[in-house]
């Protein structure tokens, strides 16, 4: 069975892919019980907070036994006996509980929405970002009381999604004086959606932004990177430039490194509080497959990784 909590003052938004008020956006979190899934909890709370949207707390779980067997040894008898009783209470409803207490002390109560059901967690987290704005997951979830494992999960919702996805890490604090957002471009579509996404992430928290464009084979000189980022890329930088204006109190650097984007990558996230990536970008310049970077990135990151889908209607 279903366990849906309506929210009755869920409040149209909008973003740069949808026309304001087109329809409710919710920020959805899946959470399992485990400690990396209330790291993202934490994360979508916060999310939610900043955006003024409702919360949606998912528990996808196995459906409990309707019935249960339990050992029974008769008095003055050397035999033990199973007999049929009723199941106990799942375990999971008791996760969820403590999830949406966790929400609705941090959020306005009525904002706060949950889904409690059995079933494949993929396929109901990937039903959930058809409504969302941003869905949140835990990077390795495995839970004794459900077999829906976040880690695995999180691969496959981030790969097909409806809205963009950020995973939560373990990873490493943020270093004073390093708070940013960090945004990986390639020239491709995807990345500048990720770059967008970055900006619009960056003025909510008040952070700065790196761009970070990366290939192997780059030169080392400075000015030829320089030339390189304003030549080859001109839709990158045209984006760039875009974003500047629509989030004029938003800070932003480029860097342009050599090298495989990967490894790189992972090295700009130490001390960021997100990175954010496209899909499956593959840009003009040759050497850049953001897709699977994307991949390599929700493995090894220091922090949060976002990728950035399409909001699709």
């Amino acid at each position: 069975m279903t366990t849906q909590h309506q929210d009755p003052v869920a409040r149209d938004r909008a973003d740069h892919d949808e026309s304001p008020g087109q329809r409710a956006r919710q920020v959805a979190v899946g959470v399992d019980g485990t400690s990396g899934s209330q790291l993202a909890l934490r994360w979508a709370v916060e999310a939610a907070r900043l955006r003024e949207a409702p919360l949606n707390v998912i528990l996808v779980a196995d459906p409990a036994p309707a019935t249960h067997y339990y050992p029974y040894k008769p008095p003055y008898s050397s035999e033990t006996f199973m007999i049929q009783g009723a199941a106990p209470a799942h375990r999971t409803s008791e996760a969820f509980e403590h999830a949406m207490s966790y929400a609705r002390d941090r959020l306005p109560t009525e904002s706060v929405v949950g889904t409690h059901t059995p079933g494949r967690a993929s396929a109901v987290l990937l039903d959930a970002t058809r409504e969302a704005e941003l869905m949140v997951l835990g990077s390795r979830g495995r839970s004794p009381v459900t077999a829906a494992l976040l880690g695995s999960v999180s691969t496959t919702v981030s790969s097909h999604a409806s809205c963009p996805v950020v995973v939560t890490r373990t990873g490493d604090p943020v270093v004073d004086g390093h708070r940013r957002v960090v945004a990986a471009v390639d020239g491709s579509a995807d990345s500048h959606r990720a770059l967008s996404f970055a900006f619009a992430e960056a003025a909510l928290r008040k952070l700065p932004v790196t761009v970070v464009c990366c290939w192997s084979g780059m030169d080392e000189e400075h000015g030829r990177r320089e030339t390189l980022f304003t030549q080859h890329l001109p839709e990158t930088a045209a984006e760039l430039a875009s974003c500047r204006e629509r989030y004029p109190d938003v800070d932003a650097t480029t860097v342009l490194l050599g090298g495989d984007p990967a490894i790189r990558l992972v090295d700009e996230s130490l001390g960021a509080e997100l990175v954010v990536v496209g899909t499956r970008g593959r840009g003009r310049m040759r050497g850049l497959l953001l897709g699977s970077v994307s991949q390599h990135l929700l493995r090894h990151a220091h922090c949060p990784v976002a990728v950035a889908h399409r909001r699709r209607p």
